[in-house]
């Protein structure tokens, strides 16, 4: 019996013992900068925090003061990571970001819209429409449309002097800021125009059209007509042709042969027959 109270008088020491150390290591929690005194030992709290645009995330939570802890931003889609603050005050653009502790702390990540700068330059030869210009948001989807002055043509765009395209008009995803220009270039100068058209006058008989007619372009092939026609169709025959009943052997008009229809030997378009005049 002797011996069993002397156990039972040791075991209710050992479990006081133990029941001091662990008060000991659970520590007081300072209310002005939440340090947490374990035993002589400091332990700092560590949190994040963050608002629109991302998440943030601390390597730990707790650590002993002078420790250092690894600080982690993940911006979300279109947005970017700005920088760390602590008490609003910056502390950091490093991300990830090492700091090291030395009392309880908060950081904040901020995070802020993912835009690019896109501008257009000026070129001589024509002007440059952007669905969006100035502040443009990343991944955006931008079409940019040349238009030609008179007497030039569109040749491509490029960025920074390198070509980015020859299409017109030009649709780019926007992923860093951009300056775009298009290129012209002078396709003719007409020494004079007639009916609203440029013409080239190269000392002959004729003054000679700088297009086809029915074009805007020289590059253009413009309309096409029957001969003494002055208005473009969709289908060409015997059957739709002006001067003739249907058949090739009905001419009424521009007939030097009996064979193909009445005779009047009219070999040069009148006037009011002439596409390029009328």
């Amino acid at each position: 019996m002797k011996h069993l109270k002397n156990y039972l008088s040791i075991l209710s020491m050992f479990v006081t013992l133990m029941l001091l150390m662990f008060t000991s290591c659970a520590g007081e929690e300072d209310k002005n900068d939440g340090i947490i005194n374990n035993g002589g030992e400091t332990t700092c709290l560590v949190s994040v925090k963050y608002g629109e645009g991302g998440t943030a995330t601390t390597s730990d939570t707790q650590v002993m003061s002078g420790w250092e802890v690894t600080l982690t931003a993940t911006p979300e889609k279109t947005y970017r990571f700005v920088n760390w603050t602590l008490g609003g005050k910056e502390v950091s653009r490093e991300n990830p970001y090492k700091a090291v502790i030395t009392k309880s702390a908060q950081y904040q990540a901020n995070f802020e819209k993912d835009n690019y700068k896109v501008s257009v330059k000026e070129s001589e030869g024509g002007s440059v429409k952007a669905s969006q210009k100035g502040d443009v948001l990343n991944g955006t989807k931008v079409t940019f449309t040349a238009t030609p002055q008179d007497y030039y043509s569109f040749v491509n765009w490029t960025v920074n002097g390198v070509e980015v395209s020859k299409e017109n008009p030009y649709t780019a995803t926007i992923t860093e800021d951009m300056e775009i220009k298009a290129n012209f270039r002078e396709t003719y100068k007409p020494t004079g125009t007639e009916n609203g058209k440029g013409y080239v006058d190269l000392g002959l008989s004729v003054k000679w059209a700088t297009c086809n007619v029915g074009a805007d372009t020289p590059e253009e092939y413009g309309d096409i007509f029957a001969w003494g026609e002055t208005t473009p169709k969709t289908t060409y025959n015997w059957s739709t042709y002006k001067y003739c009943n249907g058949s090739w052997n009905t001419m009424t008009k521009y007939c030097t042969d009996s064979y193909y229809g009445t005779v009047d030997n009219k070999t040069t378009l009148e006037l009011s027959d002439d596409a390029a005049y009328v």
